[in-house]
């Protein structure tokens, strides 16, 4: 049995935020919440979407990895200026910290009893409308049901619902162009991860599986051109395209790659998607032998020759975009590896994996990416 979760409407249209006042009209947000990061607020995207829209508050302090006292500053925001609904623009931190400030100001108690990796976790109502805007091509949280954000204990939650699917998403691929080449790469990355390991879950999708085929497709053709030509719009709508399939994907969960990223994330701050495909080759020749005919169907959606050794080639592939692959070049110490394995093996990302790994198994994955 398979429960589908659908995503959102969805709005992709080259200068698709023009259409901005539009789409909050169109949800009944009479006095929305901008969340937003310094960096974009520094490039002028606040002013431009306070022209289109006036009457935003606006949260421009979004940290690099969304925390639970940002989210809480926000929503106090939030409440002080009778807001009624949240627009949140940016990568994957602006979207998850505007999905934890509507969970945060419609539900009482602490962000943690939502969190999927611990004990018993709260089931969420609904939140305030939420729109989205992604200004990468990679986190698939403009359409997923997840969000990821590090709690006031410094634990990294992960806390999934339907009630994240944001009401409605701008996807405007003319946003990405200035994104610098390495964040193209680091968040293409990470969204082909989405749709593989989304391909390749132990949940059976029908509906999911070939969206998650067609982006893995979709992205490896399109990355090194939108790395090596920013302004190549073609390029960028295909990564776009893709980082929606990928949230699409996420339906299905996500396994080992995400099981050894998110610890090394929480403990070293270094980009996710960056370190996810550093690990993403040895989980992939790691679930192989389990998974011969998912795993070939995604070798011919990438191009890797059958007889290519799938760490190798992906390591390869990621340097090739300018990307690290060895661990000890992201800091992260020999001495920590038994610990980040410990929890790769006991989280729930691990469950999902169609070939369920022990913490010897992870420990091997990490000392061969070292």
């Amino acid at each position: 049995m398979s429960r589908f979760f659908m995503f959102s409407n969805v709005l992709f249209e080259d200068d698709g935020l023009s259409k901005l006042a539009e789409e909050i009209a169109r949800l009944k947000i009479s006095r929305p919440l901008l969340v937003t990061d310094p960096g974009l607020a520094n490039l002028g995207l606040v002013d431009r979407c306070t022209s289109l829209c006036p009457g935003f508050a606006v949260y421009a302090e979004t940290p690099e990895n969304p925390t639970e006292a940002a989210a809480q500053t926000a929503a106090e925001l939030y409440q002080a200026e009778g807001c009624d609904g949240i627009v949140a623009i940016g990568g994957g931190s602006s979207m998850d910290l505007g999905k934890a400030v509507g969970l945060i100001v419609s539900h009482d108690g602490d962000l943690a009893e939502f969190d999927v990796t611990g004990p018993n976790p709260r089931p969420l109502d609904d939140i305030p409308p939420l729109l989205v805007i992604p200004t990468t091509a990679g986190t698939g949280t403009e359409v997923s049901v997840g969000c990821v954000i590090t709690l006031n204990n410094g634990h990294k939650a992960t806390i999934d619902s339907e009630k994240f699917i944001p009401a409605a998403v701008i996807c405007d691929p003319l946003l990405t162009v200035s994104l610098p080449p390495r964040l193209t790469a680091a968040t293409g990355i990470d969204a082909l991860s989405h749709c593989i390991e989304g391909y390749c879950s132990n949940l059976q999708n029908p509906l999911t599986e070939p969206v998650a085929l067609d982006g893995v497709r979709r992205i490896a053709g399109a990355i090194e051109r939108a790395v090596q030509e920013p302004n190549n719009i073609q390029a960028r709508r295909d990564m776009m395209i893709g980082s929606l399939q990928g949230g699409v994907a996420m339906s299905m969960e996500l396994g080992a790659a995400h099981a050894l990223s998110v610890p090394l994330g929480a403990e070293f701050h270094e980009h996710h998607g960056e370190l996810t495909g550093a690990v993403l080759g040895a989980a992939m020749k790691f679930n192989e032998p389990a998974q011969k005919e998912q795993l070939q169907a995604v070798r011919h959606a990438i191009g890797i020759p059958d007889g290519d050794d799938l760490q190798e080639w992906m390591n390869n592939f990621c340097e090739k975009l300018g990307l690290r692959t060895r661990l000890s070049d992201f800091g992260v110490t020999e001495n920590s590896l038994e610990g980040i394995a410990e929890e790769a093996a006991n989280s729930f990302f691990n469950d999902l994996n169609y070939r369920k790994g022990t913490t010897e198994d992870y420990l091997a994955m990490l000392r061969s990416q070292y």
